[in-house]
């Protein structure tokens, strides 16, 4: 699978390794676009983490605790809270 520029996506079973401080990661954005991992069975909203790991392509973590839908801020919220 592949967002529109051409970034690999890669779905998980657990999860990730290798990304952050966290042993909870469910989503990581190497290189800004180079590659993407989802856990999506770690996550009640496997869009609105899709739609925040391909964020990071452009944008950091906000200063929002949750993601949501509200607004781009929103969605760059650093923690998956739903």
């Amino acid at each position: 699978m592949t967002e529109g520029g051409g970034t690999p996506v890669e779905c998980t079973n657990s999860y990730i390794k290798g990304c952050g401080n966290s042993p909870t990661v469910v989503g990581c954005n190497w290189g800004r676009g180079q590659r993407i991992v989802l856990y999506m069975s770690g996550v009640r909203d496997g869009a609105l983490l899709a739609a925040h790991e391909f964020g990071h392509d452009w944008f950091d973590h906000s200063r929002q605790r949750c993601s949501g839908w509200s607004s781009p801020e929103h969605v760059m919220g650093q923690a998956t809270c739903q």
